[in-house]
């Protein structure tokens, strides 16, 4: 029965608080165009992604060595809210993207320098972005009567982009492989953009105990780039916009 009353009050508690702020992670994808070709999730390392290019099938090797980097976009999100009524909020929402295992049109060109057979290839590219928006959030039925709301908003996030033109050398040591000798930077790129945009989503806002509470939200949010210039191999430079999927859980304190 204690329980009971200790359960109700604290849930009454986080319906009359106001103010919340949050923290959390989320699972998360680029969707379309040049960013959904380059920068989509990778689950895990995949060295064929440029192996057996045509029929010279060589053994791909990163030329930083970055194998170990399993998985991609790594996403942390926070955000500020305030409850205007029992069924509208309003909140400032940020998030800090890291996608380090981009793979760009390799645009491959092969020649011979030497005795070494050799490719010239995009690679090496990574993204971090950080959009921040304010939102509208809306519960149909009430906060009181049901933990489901929608959210729409508008903002900007920022983009920093970067990739390289390397070149592989690759030696013959047996029939039908060539295998990776070594490899050198023959350009690097990076660009720094600001793109305008807005989001949308659906989430449920639940407790987990006492002052802890939590959402689950899923949300696309779409950004239009507004520096293409087509002259570089970055994705910046060749697309139209940046559409990002992401389902994601934040655990927040009411005060």
């Amino acid at each position: 029965m204690l329980s009971g009353i200790t359960l109700s009050q604290s849930y009454k508690k986080e319906i009359n608080d106001r103010f919340y702020v949050g923290f959390g992670t989320s699972v998360s994808t680029f969707l379309g165009g040049e960013f959904g070709k380059t920068y989509s999730i990778r689950l895990n390392y995949s060295p064929d992604y440029y192996d057996n290019y045509g029929n010279f099938s060589y053994y791909e090797r990163d030329r930083y060595d970055n194998s170990q980097i399993m998985y991609s976009p790594i996403q942390l999100d926070a955000n500020l809210g305030y409850f205007i009524s029992n069924k509208t909020a309003i909140e400032l929402e940020s998030s800090f993207i890291w996608h380090l295992r981009g793979r760009p049109d390799p645009d491959f060109v092969t020649g011979t320098e030497g005795d070494m057979d050799y490719i010239d290839k995009n690679d090496n590219s990574t993204l971090f972005a950080v959009p921040i928006l304010v939102n509208m959030k809306f519960y149909p039925m009430g906060r009181v009567k049901s933990p489901f709301y929608i959210k729409a908003g508008a903002g900007f996030q920022f983009v920093k982009e970067s990739t390289e033109r390397v070149r592989e050398f690759y030696s013959y040591e047996e029939y039908y492989y060539n295998y990776y000798s070594s490899s050198y930077k023959l350009a690097g790129y990076e660009k720094i953009a600001v793109l305008p945009g807005f989001k949308i989503g659906a989430g449920l806002s639940y407790s987990v105990f006492n002052d802890l509470n939590a959402f689950t939200e899923i949300e696309y949010s779409y950004f239009k780039n507004t520096s293409v210039k087509g002259s570089t191999p970055l994705a910046l430079d060749k697309a139209r916009y940046t559409g990002l999927l992401a389902l994601n859980t934040k655990v927040y304190f009411s005060f």
